[in-house]
């Protein structure tokens, strides 16, 4: 028995492709999901692993990304397979940060035969990407950001450190940098040094830092 989770808020399109699958697949069972919240809330109920997870990118309550990354802290052995109306290289990053094995666009789940194909394929351990020239830069590119930034990070200081578990806070600069016992030059002076060193100017660049280092909940 092959059995899928689908995570899909379009009941009319999440019924075709069920019906598709469990009739171009032998022994299949798939169990299907509203939204992400939904699936949180139910399946650690449930006594079963899927074999795959189908997964739809933009969803209310909670969305495909943040569904993936809930699930891959806790069954980072289960394949997630995106699917999105979404194709540019930045909708594929976030589709790679969050953790999904592959994507395929909506538009093409009706074709005969294709679903089967792609969900074995990822069941065997492969990934699947619509456009793999594509996904092959979008990966190449994130690669080398991420060994500027390594080298950024390991340059960060313990004072700059202490900066970064401020940032999420409500209470002004000046405030923190007390609570630090640094003068608001010095506080605004390790912020500078943070975001060159790290390459990014912009103060959602660190806050993505300090998360990506433990130092805060986002």
């Amino acid at each position: 028995m092959t059995t899928i989770a689908y995570i899909e808020d379009h009941i009319a399109f999440r019924t075709l492709v069920v019906r598709s699958l469990e009739s171009e697949m032998e022994n299949c069972k798939v169990y299907v999901y509203d939204n992400g919240l939904d699936f949180t809330k139910r399946f650690p109920t449930q006594n079963y692993t899927p074999a795959i997870i189908l997964m739809d990118i933009r969803m209310p309550e909670m969305n495909g990304y943040e569904t993936t990354r809930w699930l891959k802290k806790r069954h980072p052995h289960i394949p997630v397979l995106a699917l999105t109306d979404l194709e540019e290289p930045k909708a594929l990053e976030a589709i790679i940060e969050c953790g999904a094995d592959g994507y395929t666009s909506k538009t093409r789940c009706s074709i005969p035969g294709r679903m089967p194909k792609i969900i074995t394929q990822m069941i065997g351990g492969n990934g699947y990407y619509d456009n793999l020239e594509m996904y092959n830069q979008v990966k190449k590119r994130m690669l080398t950001e991420t060994k500027k930034n390594k080298v950024g990070i390991n340059a960060i200081s313990d004072a700059e450190m202490k900066v970064l578990r401020c940032l999420p806070s409500d209470k002004t600069p000046i405030t923190q940098a007390e609570e630090l016992y640094m003068s608001i030059y010095t506080y605004n002076n390790h912020l500078k040094r943070i975001k060159t060193k790290i390459g990014n100017k912009t103060s959602k660049s660190l806050m993505t830092l300090a998360h990506s280092l433990g130092l805060i909940e986002m």
